[in-house]
């Protein structure tokens, strides 16, 4: 009877089997937690969870025709329910959720089920009168244990684990090996490593200082330079816009001579030298002005997971800019929906173990503070949360208030680094081919 049924949700568990099929990192993300073919409750789930299992230890790609000739060489596919129990599956996952919380509704379900058991045969033992009643307390403790203990087994790391992991990181960044993601930017590089792994980077400037334009120059040489696979989201110009400015920077031309096409023999040889490196480039651009916070964490788990099947890794995430990020339901106030903004971009860094570079706004305040305007952290907009959620607060600073001249100086600051010291440098920006330099002109070895 209905009334009777254990805990389950019929829809999380098709809807992951189908994300899984769709979306392979659903399928690392499944085997880091631990989920288990008995974690789900209907048989037909069990089955398909397997075989999906079974391929990718095999090495070999899942997709629908491949897991339907599978079960059906097994002799399953009639017991899954044939064919259209794989569509309505594959239809449920692409109204896909995250996958954590796919593999926390099953799992959760999965512990009540154990807990219901643990209880019913504790209740046996009880009537049975065959044991004393500390007897019945000793095993009813030693089973509720025994179900709690597979949920909290992973949650304690040792120190010898954590240890000997920490020295093999610290022995590995030297030269070529150092662990974060390099920006060709000589003291920038020295004084964080590059950009970490897991970290959340602010990149936040007054308007037309040229943070964009910056994070194209960030883009193009870790991908072009460092070999790095690099997703760009941007909300406010169009993937031809952002592409174009990379050819700029590339290529060391003009905008305005890529927008006419008045361009000399010169031009020409750089331009099509600049397109080569972006085509062979790992960039991967998306200008989806109504983006969601869901919608960057699906794209990127998705490429992440077709970059692994490459057997490659997604490096480095940019995100222009922060505050143009939808939520999927407004608050209160504008600092709420910009505070879930912020913890979504960290969250995405340390679940896809990548650094997230956001581009943030800052607001009029150090404007009105007379002299000293260069910026501060309580100058981010709607700052608190992204004060706290960010590793490293990277600031541009126009310090002369020129934007006439073809090339002006910026100040980089650093304002925080969770791990690492403060910063302030000296940039040359080329307005005309939106380049920026350091103002010596040194670039990391390597480059």
């Amino acid at each position: 009877m209905a009334g009777n049924r254990l805990p389950n949700s019929f829809e999380a568990e098709k809807a992951f089997l189908g994300s899984m099929v769709q979306h392979p990192s659903a399928i690392t993300e499944a085997t880091d937690q631990g989920l288990d073919a008995l974690d789900f409750y209907y048989e037909p789930d069990q089955i398909i969870y397997h075989a999906i299992v079974e391929l990718h230890d095999h090495g070999k790609s899942v997709d629908l025709p491949i897991l339907t000739d599978y079960l059906k060489d097994q002799g399953r596919l009639e017991a899954i329910g044939g064919t259209d129990y794989l569509a309505e599956m594959m239809f449920l996952g692409k109204l896909k959720t995250k996958d954590a919380q796919y593999i926390e509704i099953i799992k959760d379900k999965a512990q009540l089920r154990q807990l219901i058991a643990a209880c019913e045969d504790v209740s046996k033992i009880a009537k049975s009168g065959s044991y004393e009643v500390d007897d019945v307390l000793a095993q009813a403790e030693a089973k509720i244990r025994k179900v709690t203990e597979a949920q909290l087994k992973s949650e304690f790391q040792t120190s010898r684990e954590l240890a000997t992991k920490v020295v093999e990181d610290i022995m590995n960044q030297h030269g070529d090996n150092r662990v974060g993601v390099q920006t060709r930017y000589t003291r920038l590089d020295r004084n964080t490593n590059g950009f970490q792994r897991g970290d959340l980077i602010i990149l936040a400037a007054r308007t037309s200082v040229g943070k964009t334009a910056f994070s194209v120059n960030l883009a193009v040489n870790s991908a072009v330079y460092y070999h790095k696979n690099v997703a760009f989201f941007s909300l406010e110009m169009s993937g031809e816009q952002i592409i174009s400015r990379m050819l700029a920077v590339k290529g060391q031309i003009a905008a305005d001579k890529l927008r006419t096409g008045k361009l000399d023999s010169s031009d020409e040889n750089s331009l099509y030298a600049a397109e080569n490196d972006l085509v062979n480039a790992g960039l991967y651009i998306d200008d989806n002005s109504m983006t969601k916070v869901s919608d960057v964490f699906n794209k990127c788990h998705k490429l992440q997971g077709e970059l692994q099947a490459e057997g490659k890794s997604l490096d480095l995430i940019l995100v222009d800019y922060l505050q143009l990020i939808q939520v999927a339901k407004e608050h209160d106030s504008r600092q709420q929906d910009v505070s879930e903004i912020s913890r979504g971009m960290k969250q995405l860094a340390r679940e896809l173990n990548c650094p997230v570079i956001a581009l943030s706004q800052l607001s009029r305040e150090s404007v009105k503070r007379g002299v000293d305007k260069r910026p501060q952290l309580s100058d981010l907009r709607e700052s608190g949360a992204i004060e706290q959620d960010a590793d490293l607060v990277i600031f541009l600073h126009n310090p002369n208030e020129v934007t006439e001249e073809r090339v002006r100086k910026i100040n980089l600051i650093i304002g925080k680094h969770r791990n690492g010291a403060l910063m302030d440098d000296s940039f040359m920006f080329g307005t005309e081919t939106g380049c920026f330099d350091e103002e010596d002109f040194k670039y990391s070895e390597g480059a």
